[in-house]
C-alpha cells in the first residue's frame, strides 16, 4: 500500500492582551494592513517557541503564553496544507512594544 504524504506548513498567530488592549503589528514599509504577531514555525521549533520568537521579533516584547484559542487545519489536496495554532498571551512584565 502506498502512502501519500501531505506537505504541511505550520504557523502561529499570537493575540497579546494587556488591560483590554490588544497588540497589532503594521509593516509600514510594505503598506500592509494591521495584523496579530505570528508567522511560520521554523524546523525543529515548537509552536509555543515560534509564538514567543515571532512576537519578540515583530514587536520587541517578550510574552507569557496563557493558552490556546484555536487550532486550525486547512487541508489542500494539491498544494501545501496549513496547520496553525492561535495563542493568547500577555506581555512579560511592563515591557512596551517597539
Amino acid at each position: 500500500m502506498s502512502v501519500n504524504l501531505i506537505s504541511t506548513e505550520l504557523f502561529v498567530v499570537v493575540v497579546v492582551r494587556s488591560d483590554n488592549r490588544f497588540l497589532l503589528i503594521q509593516e509600514v514599509t510594505r503598506n500592509s494592513p494591521w495584523y496579530f504577531p505570528g508567522r511560520r514555525v521554523e524546523p525543529d521549533e515548537t509552536f509555543a517557541a515560534a509564538a514567543q520568537r515571532e512576537t519578540l521579533e515583530e514587536a520587541g516584547i517578550p510574552i507569557i503564553l496563557e493558552g490556546i484559542l484555536r487550532i486550525q487545519h486547512l487541508p489542500h489536496p494539491r498544494e501545501k496544507s496549513r496547520l496553525g495554532v492561535f495563542f493568547l498571551a500577555r506581555p512579560e512584565g511592563n515591557t512596551q512594544p517597539n
